[in-house]
């Protein structure tokens, strides 16, 4: 049996969360105040050192690996916390509920049976009950415990409500019921131990804005998984008894409420009868939403891989855009490559301007590039498109746009990835070679140790941004106290030394130029 759409949306909804993980984490450890204050505490120890050079260069090596375990342990904390917590629902929700076991009477023990082979499955869930449960029944636990209002087994004695039952089994089938409740609980914990601190921390406005739009995609999201899963066990029980999932459906009543249908958390009666006999496609907002998340995933984890690999500047930055780009590949490629799509011209048009929007909502396209952390010698991949010229970002939104939509006529893992990696590589060194941008500078490569260059801008972004409106920056530089400078100074030339400066502080003078 094929996997139902709602698979897709699940998998969806945790690379969202995933992002939003990602960027709350890169945003505390390698942009707020945590940073500063741990260059700081590295400037401070390597003042007066014997070896003041590889003191610092020791301590911020131990900080730039402590950021990027942030980075990746964030998404990775959210899922153990979600399947610990999972773990604790079923025996909390029989308490809560009061949930027992119903002894079944002759007539709807052999209704349920019947029921139960129709739907294929070995062994039948256990049927349950539940004080004052008048409403909607659901399914939990595993083995899958059915829970059905006294009302509904009266119905059943009299050969009603089997609709429903068939709906509940179809949820059994398709083994959503585990997951809807992790991902309720992912989006809880998400809210609670991220999203909350964040808000009452004051954040900078523009993270707060760009944090806000990626928390809203994970929601829609979310509401989106809730609806499908419900037109996946929809169209299951159909196949089992099509006329009587048709008139149970075009029977029930409307919700209350004036909300739009993609605020809700249960489909519409007229949604769920136009998709009963419909086969699930791809659709243009999910194509977005996968665009924006991936985009910020791929940046953040390409920044982590150039901290741990830390090899010359060109090098890193190849292997780490081709392996994130790797890593979200298949990710991709089974949220939007298993089901055919609406329109491949506007799912994959969507998908174009999800990753641009994503790219831009990265926390290393943010205006607080001043404070940009240093993690891997320099070599985070920038992506702000304010600083292309405008001729750059049209040349390369159209060759995404062109890529995408070609995608969606043959999708593939490794297409997919390959064009990710190259794009956001391509993005990476068009802002690094903007005009505004002083690494534009056509130069000679710098030396082989510019490793302490980059370090010289961790020096830099824990001074503060004073210094950016003094003239000549990088003269500054070298003619300022500090022995670390005038060390790089004598072992290079002042013209070496410049020229490894402006190349390696690139981030941070732009800033500069922007504040």
């Amino acid at each position: 049996m094929a996997e139902p759409a709602s698979s897709a949306r699940f998998l969806l909804l945790h690379l969202s969360l995933g992002a939003g993980a990602m960027f709350a984490a890169s945003y505390v450890a390698a942009v707020a105040d945590v940073w500063r204050g741990a260059n700081l505490a590295c400037l401070a120890d390597a003042t007066g050192a014997t070896d003041p050079a590889r003191t610092l260069v020791t301590c911020t090596d131990r900080v730039s690996w402590w950021q990027g375990l942030a980075v990746l342990g964030a998404p990775v904390a959210l899922v153990v916390a979600t399947v610990v917590a999972a773990a604790l629902v079923p025996a909390w929700l029989t308490r809560r509920r009061r949930v027992v076991e119903r002894d079944l009477d002759p007539t709807v023990a052999e209704t349920l049976r019947r029921l139960v082979a129709d739907a294929g499955l070995s062994g039948a869930p256990l049927w349950c009950t539940a004080p004052g449960l008048t409403g909607d029944p659901f399914t939990y636990g595993s083995p899958p415990r059915v829970v059905l209002g006294p009302h509904l087994y009266r119905l059943l004695r009299r050969g009603h409500a089997t609709a429903v039952v068939r709906h509940e089994l179809g949820h059994v089938v398709n083994r959503d019921v585990g997951r809807t409740y992790r991902a309720l609980l992912a989006v809880g914990l998400f809210g609670a131990a991220i999203v909350l601190p964040l808000a009452l921390s004051r954040p900078d406005p523009g993270f707060a804005v760009r944090f806000a739009l990626l928390t809203a995609v994970g929601a829609l999201t979310w509401l989106a998984v809730l609806r499908t899963r419900e037109h996946d066990a929809d169209r299951l029980a159909a196949t089992w008894d099509p006329a009587g999932m048709t008139a149970a459906l075009a029977a029930a009543r409307p919700p209350r409420g004036r909300l739009p249908w993609w605020l809700r958390t249960h489909p519409t009666p007229a949604h769920r009868l136009a998709a009963l006999h419909a086969p699930d496609r791809v659709a243009v907002a999910e194509s977005l939403a996968t665009g924006i998340a991936a985009a910020v995933a791929l940046i953040e984890t390409s920044a982590v891989l150039a901290t741990v690999l830390d090899g010359t500047v060109h090098g890193t930055r190849w292997l780490a855009f081709l392996l994130a780009a790797a890593l979200l590949a298949v990710p991709i490629t089974t949220i939007l490559g298993t089901r055919p799509p609406r329109s491949r011209w506007a799912c994959g048009t969507a998908l174009a301007v999800g990753l641009l929007v994503g790219s831009q909502l990265s926390p290393r396209a943010g205006p607080w590039l001043g404070s940009v952390s240093f993690s891997g010698a320099g070599v985070e991949p920038a992506a702000a498109l304010t600083t292309v010229p405008a001729w750059t970002a049209l040349g390369l939104g159209v060759a995404l746009l062109l890529g995408c939509v070609g995608w969606f006529h043959r999708p593939h893992a490794v297409a997919i990835g390959l064009l990710l990696g190259v794009w956001f590589l391509l993005l990476g060194t068009a802002v690094d070679g903007s005009p505004l941008n002083p690494t534009a500078v056509t130069v000679a490569p710098p030396p082989p140790n510019t490793r302490q260059a980059g370090y010289t801008c961790a020096w830099l972004g824990a001074t503060g941004p004073a210094a950016f409106g003094r003239p000549g920056l990088a003269e500054h530089l070298l003619r300022a106290d500090d022995l670390l400078l005038r060390e790089i100074g004598r072992a290079w030339g002042t013209e070496t030394a410049r020229t490894a400066l402006v190349r390696r502080c690139g981030l941070l003078i732009r800033y500069g130029r922007q504040r």
